[in-house]
């Protein structure tokens, strides 16, 4: 089953709240960049992965994902440097 759109800004809320409680969780940036996607709120989505590296930036997961918004979304150049970022935390 699909989460209502009202759960989803739950979700949402909880993450936010989470962060205000800590903004140096890295896991709750991830996750929240995670659901602002699933909402197609790509810009947000973008600035909370960006976080997310800012407070762990060995998260290679967080450095793929922005690779991929950055690519959806035009912007080409950041996409390779995210991905280059990626590739060497993974080799």
């Amino acid at each position: 089953m699909m989460p209502t759109a009202e759960r989803w800004e739950d979700a949402l809320g909880h993450y936010r709240l989470a962060l205000q409680a800590n903004p140096d969780d890295s896991t709750a940036a991830f996750d929240l960049a995670i659901a602002l996607e699933d909402v197609g709120r790509t810009n947000e989505a973008i600035h909370a992965y960006e976080q997310a590296i800012r407070s762990d930036p060995k998260l290679a997961d967080a450095y793929f994902n922005l690779a991929r918004l950055y690519e959806i979304t035009g912007k080409r150049a950041a996409a390779l440097r995210y991905l280059s970022k990626y590739k060497r935390l993974v080799e």
